[in-house]
């Protein structure tokens, strides 16, 4: 080979090595915001299902509580028919 073809081709192999490199600290950022954003995900999930149960609890207890008056209102109505007769 030529010394201008061993030129081009260090020079060619040099470029790819700066590209590869610059590459590989591309991909590290890549992965440690990959992390980051599964960090995050699982923090939301966390909080959607700790919110949920939340949600449900509510639920039953507002069921509950209807339940309670209407067997208040129950014996009111009870009571009144009782002291009317």
């Amino acid at each position: 080979m030529s010394t201008k073809a061993l030129e081009d081709l260090e020079s060619r192999v040099m470029d790819a090595a700066r590209l590869l490199s610059s590459l590989q600290s591309t991909n590290s950022d890549l992965k440690e915001e990959i992390e980051q954003l599964k960090n995050s995900l699982e923090k939301a999930k966390g909080e959607n299902n700790y919110k949920s149960k939340l949600i449900k609890q509510l639920n039953d207890d507002r069921l509950e509580i209807q339940s309670r008056a209407k067997k208040v209102m129950e014996k009111v109505v009870a009571l009144e028919k009782t002291s009317q007769s």
